[in-house]
Order: C-alpha cells, then sequence, then structure tokens
C-alpha cells in the first residue's frame, strides 16, 4: 500500500488509521524519509484546513445558517457526487458528515501525529537491527520540523477544529493538545515566528479557551495549556521585548489584531498575564511587573474599536475585576480616563463598571482632581438616574447597592463620614427640585418613587458607621448644621435627621444628642413645611428618640406631649381614626398612618408603669388598635373579594415608594404590633 496515496488530503478516518497502523510497524527512518520526501507537513496543513472547513459549515448547517428548507437539502444529498478525486478522495458534502464522523477524523488524525510526535524523543534503547532510537528520533525530527507559518497554520487549524460543538466529548482523556503544540514549538527558527503566531493561532486559541472554561466537563483540563500557550508565545515576549527597549511595539502587534475581531479576547489575555507573573506566598509583585501590567491594560485598551462602547466597556469591567482579585494596582490617571469614557461618558452610565472601580480604588473618586470632579459627576449621576422613573425601579438595587453604600462606606474608611452626608444633603436638594419638576401629583404619578438618597439602605447603613465613624462633637456639629440648612430644604434635612436618629446609641452620644433632632424637626413648625411624602419621616424621628431616650429625655417629651407641642397635639386629637391610619378609599396611603402607630407605640414601650406619659400613650392607642384590629381582620375578605384597594404587594421592610398599598400597610401594622412592640398588647 502506498503510504504517500493515504494520507495526501485525505479526510476520510479510515485512511488516517490505516496510516497510523503503517508508520507503527514501518521502520521509522523509512518513514521519515518518505515522509520528508512526499512534504507530509504540507499535507497535515491542507487536510486540518479542509477539515475546518467541513466543520464550519457543519456547525453552519447546525444552526441554521445558510440552510436550505428541509426538502432542498434532502434532494441536494441525493445529488451529491460520488466520484473520486484524483487524489482518491471520496467527495462527501459537508451535511453528510455527522457528528460521529467528523470526530472520528479528528481522533484518527491525532493518534497518527501522536505517535510521530512521541517517535521524535530519544529513549535509551536499542531497535531496528540494532541501531539505537536516537537515530531514529533525530530522523522523525525532521519530518516535524517546518517553517514557522506553516507551524502556525498547523497548531491554529486544530485549535479552530477543536472548538466545534461535541468534538470534544465522548473521546476520554485524548491528549487533544500536546502534539500540535510539539511541533510548533519545534519550528524552524525565525524572527517573524511570533508574528506568524499570533496571525494564525492566535484567535482560534482564545476563542478555545473561552469555549473550553465555559464547559463544565473533563476537557476544562485543557484551559492550562491554552494559557501557557498565550504566556510563552504573547505574554512572556511582549514582556521580555518592552524590558530590554520601552519603546517596542511587540506586545501591540501580538495582541491588537485579536482584541479588535473580539473584545472578549482582552480580559483573558490581561488574567493570564497577571497569573504568569503572580507572586508565590506573601512575596509582593516587583515594581517593573507592577508597571508591565499597566502598560498592557493600556495597550489592550487602546486596540479596542470605539464603536463597540458597550463590549468595550464590559471587558474593562472584567479587567479590573481580574487586578481586584490579584491586588493589581493600576495608576489613577488610568482609572480616571475609564471612568470619564466608559462608566460615565456624556449619554448613559455603567453602574457595573463604575462599582468595580470604586472596589479597586476609590480614590478615582476621593482624591480631587483639576480635570474633572468624577464624585460630583457620579453623584448628579445618581440623582438623575432616580429622576427617571421609567428605568429607576429596575437599576435602583444596584445602583445602591453596588455603587452609593460602597461609597458611603469608603468614605467612613478615610474618616469623613460627615462630607459624605454633607453630599447627600446636596442631592437630596437637588432631587426634591427634579421631583417637583415632574407633571403630576405625588399619589398619582410614578414621581412618587423613592430616589436612592431617600433609600432605607442608606439609613441602615448609617446605623453601622456613624457613632464609630464620628465623635459625639462632629454629631452635633452635623445637627447644629442641618438647622441652619432647615429654611433652605427641611424636606432634605428630615431625611437626614430620620437617620442621624435612628443611629444614636451609645450613652455619651445619647446625653449629648438629646432631643436636638426633635427640636430641629418640630420647633417653628419646620414639620408643617414639609410636603406630604416627608410628613412621617418628623414622626420617625420621634420613635427613634423614644427608642433610646433615657428617663430625663422621656420626662421632658411628657412635658412637650402635656403641652400639646408639636406633633403631640396630633396625636391627642386624632379627629379622623381612619384618615390617621391611613384608610381612606385612596389605593396608595401615605406612610404617616403606621408612623403615627409607631410613635404611640414607643412612648408606650418606653414609659414606667404610672408614669404621666404612659397614660397619654394609652389614651393614643386605644383609639387607634381597635381600627388596626378590624383591618387586620377584614384582610382576608379584601384579598378574596379582589378590592382594588388592597392590590397585592410584596411585603418587607424596604420598598422603593413612600406611598404603599392597603395590604402592604395591614401587615406593616400587624408586624408593628405584634412584632415590634408587643407590649401594647398587655
Amino acid at each position: 500500500m502506498n503510504l504517500y496515496a493515504e494520507v495526501k488530503y485525505s479526510q476520510s478516518a479510515s485512511s488516517w488509521r490505516v496510516f497510523y497502523h503503517l508508520i507503527r510497524t514501518m521502520p521509522l527512518s523509512v518513514v521519515a524519509r518518505i515522509l520528508v520526501e512526499r512534504k507530509f507537513m504540507t499535507i497535515l496543513g491542507q487536510t486540518l484546513e479542509d477539515v475546518q472547513k467541513a466543520a464550519t459549515n457543519k456547525d453552519a448547517l447546525e444552526t441554521g445558517k445558510g440552510s436550505d428548507s428541509s426538502s432542498t437539502a434532502q434532494e441536494k444529498k441525493s445529488k451529491s457526487s460520488k466520484k473520486r478525486k484524483r487524489t482518491g478522495e471520496l467527495v462527501k458534502e459537508a451535511s453528510e458528515c455527522g457528528n460521529s464522523g467528523l470526530q472520528d477524523l479528528v481522533v484518527s488524525i491525532l493518534k497518527a501525529v501522536e505517535f510521530m510526535v512521541k517517535s521524535t524523543k530519544n529513549i535509551a534503547s536499542t531497535s531496528e537491527g540494532g541501531r539505537r532510537t536516537a537515530f531514529s528520533a533525530e530522523y522523525m525530527k525532521t519530518v516535524i520540523r517546518s517553517g514557522a507559518e506553516e507551524s502556525a497554520k498547523i497548531l491554529g487549524s486544530w485549535l479552530a477544529i477543536l472548538k466545534t460543538p461535541r468534538i470534544l466529548t465522548g473521546c476520554g482523556n485524548q491528549p487533544w493538545l500536546s502534539p500540535f503544540i510539539e511541533i510548533w514549538e519545534n519550528h524552524i527558527q525565525d524572527d517573524m515566528a511570533l508574528i506568524q503566531f499570533s496571525l494564525h493561532c492566535t484567535l482560534p486559541l482564545l476563542s478555545l479557551l473561552q469555549f473550553v472554561k465555559k464547559t463544565a466537563s473533563p476537557e476544562n483540563d485543557l484551559a492550562a495549556q491554552l494559557e501557557q500557550l498565550i504566556a510563552r508565545n504573547i505574554i512572556i515576549p511582549a514582556k521580555a521585548a518592552k524590558a530590554e527597549n520601552p519603546k517596542s511595539t511587540l506586545l501591540k502587534e501580538l495582541t491588537r489584531i485579536s482584541v479588535l475581531q473580539n473584545t472578549d479576547n482582552a480580559p483573558i489575555l490581561f488574567e493570564v498575564a497577571i497569573r504568569s507573573i503572580q507572586p508565590r506566598g506573601t512575596k509582593r509583585r516587583h515594581a517593573n511587573d507592577e508597571s508591565w501590567l499597566q502598560t498592557l491594560f493600556a495597550t489592550l485598551k487602546e486596540d479596542m474599536i470605539p464603536q463597540k462602547v458597550k463590549d468595550n466597556s464590559k471587558a474593562i469591567c472584567t479587567m479590573i475585576q481580574s487586578a481586584r482579585e490579584h491586588k493589581v494596582n493600576l495608576e489613577l490617571s488610568i482609572l480616571r480616563e475609564i471612568t470619564s469614557e466608559f462608566a460615565l461618558p456624556g449619554y448613559r452610565e455603567d453602574w457595573e463598571l463604575l462599582a468595580a472601580v470604586i472596589k479597586l480604588d476609590v480614590n478615582v473618586f476621593l482624591i480631587p482632581n483639576e480635570d474633572k470632579d468624577l464624585l460630583n459627576e457620579v453623584l448628579a449621576r445618581i440623582t438623575r438616574a432616580s429622576g427617571d422613573y421609567k428605568s429607576w425601579p429596575k437599576i435602583a438595587n444596584q445602583v445602591i447597592y453596588d455603587v452609593l453604600v460602597p461609597l458611603m462606606n469608603e468614605f467612613a474608611k478615610a474618616r469623613d463620614l460627615s462630607g459624605f452626608i454633607h453630599h447627600w444633603y446636596g442631592q437630596l436638594v437637588i432631587f426634591e427640585q427634579l421631583r417637583k419638576d415632574q407633571p403630576g401629583t405625588d399619589l398619582e404619578s410614578v414621581s412618587a418613587l423613592c430616589s436612592a438618597w431617600e433609600d432605607d439602605a442608606l439609613q441602615d447603613e448609617l446605623k453601622k458607621l456613624l457613632e464609630a465613624s464620628l465623635t459625639t462633637q462632629q454629631i452635633v456639629q452635623i445637627i447644629d448644621w442641618l438647622s441652619v440648612k432647615l429654611t433652605e430644604s427641611p424636606a432634605a434635612v428630615s431625611v437626614i435627621l430620620q437617620a442621624i436618629s435612628g443611629s444614636v446609641s451609645r450613652e455619651e452620644v445619647v446625653d449629648t444628642v438629646g432631643l436636638r433632632c426633635y427640636h430641629v424637626m418640630f420647633d417653628d413648625e419646620a414639620s408643617e413645611k414639609l410636603d406630604d411624602r416627608y410628613k412621617w419621616r418628623s414622626w420617625s424621628i420621634v420613635s427613634h428618640t423614644l427608642s433610646w431616650a433615657t428617663v430625663p429625655i422621656i420626662e421632658e417629651l411628657s412635658g412637650l406631649w402635656g403641652q400639646l407641642a408639636r406633633p403631640f397635639d396630633v396625636l391627642s386629637s386624632l379627629a379622623g381614626v381612619d384618615m390617621a391610619l391611613g384608610l381612606s378609599d385612596n389605593k396608595r396611603s401615605r406612610l404617616d398612618a403606621l408612623e403615627i402607630l409607631r410613635c404611640a407605640s414607643a412612648a408606650l414601650n418606653a414609659a414606667k408603669k404610672g408614669s404621666h406619659i404612659e397614660v397619654l400613650a394609652k389614651a393614643v392607642l386605644l383609639k387607634l388598635l381597635p381600627r388596626v384590629a378590624w383591618v387586620i381582620k377584614c384582610f382576608p375578605q379584601h384579598l378574596t373579594e379582589g378590592d382594588a384597594a388592597f392590590d397585592f404587594e410584596v411585603c418587607g421592610t424596604r420598598q422603593n415608594t413612600p406611598y404603599r398599598s392597603k395590604s402592604w400597610m395591614t401587615w406593616a401594622f400587624s408586624r408593628c404590633v405584634f412584632l415590634e412592640y408587643p407590649k401594647v398588647l398587655e
């Protein structure tokens, strides 16, 4: 049988199996001579190109790309040529090559090439009629050694073939890459070798790596080999060239095409670069390595096509996450440029990227920059996003929990929580103006949604940070400053005072703060100037104060209540109980109802038995509780009858609107009486 005829341009698995059998049985020196004479590497390269095309066409047919109707495809199949080419190849349509057939062909090629590569290894033994295997190994090396371009094309075609769906599955643990990597590494030395690798291998290599990482099967073991290929043929040579000549362009030459073709390749290259020079143990990364990674980051960013804005943002976000995970420091100038260009361009915001930048280095926002005030820019964008009432409910959680709350924490770490509170106030003022510019009334329009600055998440976070980050004197200074700002924006003051009053707990802070928050909000009838959406916060300030007040403070409040000072005059009258509980015919209710019940319950909870404030609180609760009981009792009936005022709403303490449904209010009343203040039932 002619060894040459069996493999020339063959896409037949049986031919490659016969070829594999022949090279195993014939003397290697003879095999090597024949294959060198017949230019086996050229044959292999052409075969792999043909297989790659067949695999690509098959994949396109499976996904419906360029496929005809089923009847047309069947007709085409019946008319396919059964003639033989002069090379001995049986002509087949790509659609005739099933999954198993293509996989069988690929495995047959792999086994033949694997044997040839193994035959190049020098084993200390004697064979072939007394001739040492060292000679045979050298013979076989001449077979697989070819020019850099040809070797790169072979490796690139093989990598592209392996990405074909289901090629890697069901074949056991095959050495899919090792033989072809060996062929590449044995190429004839050439100054353009790395460029050839970049042209022919990088794209299929990165594509296969992405494919392998997404699969949860044994072929994931290939990832390490693929990453090693990237490191040896792109990252390490480019790093060495840059160290030798700072003006070297090798890095851009090796990465530019792959990033231009697919922006997702940039994060892969960056992560491989990080891990290829990752220090071991507790050792720190060398300064030149840090500099190199920053250069790589900047180069990959420059390679991205400007028109692919969203793809670029996603890729850069992934790179920043990798930098944070591996503790890579990026220069503030680079991060500021990224923030301006990708996270905060003039027409949109990328909140995920902003969150990644904050986690990596919040100094991008905290350290002033002459060119652009990024802190005020991001805060203004948050306020503006809060005013976009169509999109805000969809992004609120991401903006608040991934951007705003982390920023608040970073201010506290930088010992400048008071600075954040000043920004908080300023943005509340801006939002209130934006809200008033919206058409419609609060209860009838979507402008009833809470902004990021009114969200409970900030209130909850301040509880953790206030006393840990600020001295008692600083807290008092903030309250005094808010009292001055009261005439400018009582709404903004009410939000922050509510947060502060809910964050007080330490004895020395309690003694010093006392009734300051109460007096700011209710002296000179400041609470009466509040819009309906903010009035409930003034009640909440009293409830919070009662929760931590000492005996002298409670006695002072009792005296104010006895004098019918604001807001106790409302508590004592409660002219319309249904209205006071927010149980009118409107579909949505203000939170005043719940906070009035909480305030009276908190007063009874804090009162000593037989005290004056206990008497006052009981008188109010005797009016409120029967009505609350009736509401709870009737709730199942309202749901059964489909009462529109009792529309279903997910119950929870954190909501994104100052107005709630009757069903939510009923749940909140029940929680207040049975869980928060069960003493009122005694």
